[in-house]
């Protein structure tokens, strides 16, 4: 059963004097991340990392479907663009094509001279259609290698193959991706660093230097590290507060705190606007590193995806183009 909350907002006018109602979608995950809704199916996509399984929600009978990849994780999945129920997902070091009516999984074939061990991350399409992915790499009990990750660019072709190129380098564990209205800027949560970056960018994707707009140890009473980021209908960037049970609302150029919420879950990781006029923020969630005790009295269940009707709108994601 759906479980609908009510969370009073405090501190910054952002939503002040609002009451936010949560509800609850079925289903719950180690680690529920990568949240894409597409608007012309009507359904929201999204992963269980952990778990190596796909999602595909259909809001309109209340349905959960899934689909196992054959991996030991998975971390993102993006629809492609002119194919319906298609879906792209990225699994440890590989791309897979998903076609979810006949459940059919193909690899996709990567570039031979692409040696790169780091296992796919985050990532989010860019205007032209091509999907920007971070990197990471773990060595013993889940500890981040410094400086081995990479931020990619990828072009999806029609022949179930990719082409990639590295973007930039010497990252450790980053997150979150989006750009500003104009696609003047890139927004980058570096999740290790506890900082959210701007780039300059230009036409053709070159991206300039790098300024720390957001830096975490500037802001003590904020717990936690950042995870997941999207914009809204203003340009500001809301993040995901992993580890602190709260979003950010951050001016993009500033880098003002315009609001700090409180959200029912500890483990907040991925972001996505959409219902049928995208004023519906999904918020995904974790499980993982939670102690048995504290999952089993938490009644909210973590590691389930958010659904937060209110009164701001974000926009939509953009789909992978098969070039």
């Amino acid at each position: 059963m759906r479980t609908i909350l009510a969370l009073a907002v405090v501190l910054l006018p952002y939503v002040q004097g609002l009451d936010l109602n949560f509800e609850q979608l079925p289903g719950t995950d180690r680690v529920a991340e990568s949240l894409f809704w597409d608007r012309d199916e009507h359904v929201l996509y999204y992963v269980d990392v952990l778990g190596a399984q796909v999602h595909r929600y259909d809001p309109r009978n209340k349905i959960r479907t899934s689909i196992k990849i054959p991996e030991t994780s998975v971390s993102l999945v993006v629809p492609i663009k002119g194919r319906v129920g298609e879906v792209i997902v990225a699994a440890n070091h590989d791309l897979y094509s998903v076609h979810w009516s006949t459940r059919r999984i193909v690899k996709l074939r990567k570039p031979d001279n692409f040696k790169d061990k780091a296992i796919f991350g985050d990532g989010r399409v860019c205007v032209k259609g091509r999907l920007w992915i971070n990197t990471y790499l773990l060595k013993g009990n889940k500890q981040f290698v410094e400086g081995a990750g990479s931020l990619y660019r990828i072009i999806l072709h029609k022949d179930e193959r990719f082409s990639i190129t590295k973007v930039l380098a010497n990252a450790t564990f980053a997150n979150g991706i989006d750009w500003s209205e104009d696609n003047k800027h890139m927004f980058h949560v570096g999740t290790y660093s506890r900082k959210i970056y701007k780039y300059a960018i230009d036409v053709n994707g070159s991206i300039g230097k790098r300024e720390v707009i957001f830096d975490f140890k500037d802001h003590p009473h904020i717990n936690g590290e950042p995870d997941g980021l999207t914009t809204d209908d203003h340009g500001n960037l809301i993040v995901a507060v992993h580890k602190g049970g709260s979003l950010l609302v951050v001016e993009p150029h500033t880098g003002e705190l315009l609001n700090f919420l409180r959200i029912p879950l500890i483990n907040p990781t991925g972001l996505e606007w959409g219902g049928a006029d995208n004023r519906t923020l999904f918020i995904g969630t974790a499980s993982e590193e939670l102690s048995q005790y504290y999952v089993e009295k938490n009644y909210l269940r973590d590691g389930s995806v958010l659904a937060l009707r209110g009164p701001k709108k974000g926009p939509s994601s953009r789909k992978i183009v098969a070039e």
